[in-house]
């Protein structure tokens, strides 16, 4: 067995307040881990993108469209997709992003 730490960084792109990322693995899918208390600012997805809420609350936009997320529910984008995402508490979010099926 191999104790694995994964580095954390504040992100602060498109505006984004409360953001705090660790990248788990790169490749043709990518995982990250995030914790949110405050908002990821709006910006077009560079590929697929699930978001899964691990803990937390949080709402999530495209232009069109919010809907509040709760534990265990997850929202996707698609690439070119512009979207925003808020806590509504302090959250624990997995994101993936790449092909997925």
């Amino acid at each position: 067995m191999k104790r694995v730490a994964f580095p954390s960084r504040s992100l602060e792109h498109h505006g984004s307040t409360g953001f705090t990322h660790s990248r788990l693995g790169r490749g043709e899918l990518q995982a990250s881990l995030v914790e949110l208390d405050g908002v990821i600012g709006g910006h077009k997805a560079a590929s697929s993108q699930l978001l899964v809420v691990l803990d937390g609350r949080v709402s999530c936009a495209t232009r069109g469209e919010t809907v509040e997320l709760r534990v265990g529910e997850a929202v996707l984008w698609q690439e070119g997709e512009w979207h925003e995402t808020r806590s509504l508490e302090a959250s624990r979010l997995l994101i993936l992003e790449g092909t997925l099926r």
